[in-house]
């Protein structure tokens, strides 16, 4: 079995990649940045069907998801925090 260091200095702990036991380590922050999540407030399509399929299949132990718009909130928006991502705004 290989193991890998973990990412801390000084830290002894190793991450499984075969298993996935992660004791102890933060989860990596995966953040997707795109421009907004639907064209005219045309509701849940393209990307933003994707991150609704993506964001429940990451395994919250070893993976922090969010989302960040670079427009204003939009209704998908709810949606996707109801599935369990983080979205932000930015108006822009």
């Amino acid at each position: 079995m290989r193991t890998l260091q973990a990412p801390s200095q000084g830290s002894d702990k190793v991450l499984d990649p075969t298993s996935g036991q992660t004791s102890g380590l933060k989860p990596i922050h995966i953040m997707h940045v795109i421009d907004k999540l639907s064209v005219s407030g045309s509701g849940v399509h393209g990307i933003t069907k994707a991150f609704e399929w993506w964001t429940p299949r990451f395994d919250s132990d070893r993976f922090k998801f969010s989302i960040c718009s670079l427009r204003a909130p939009e209704q998908a928006g709810k949606m996707l925090e109801e599935k369990g991502a983080k979205v932000f705004f930015l108006d822009k």
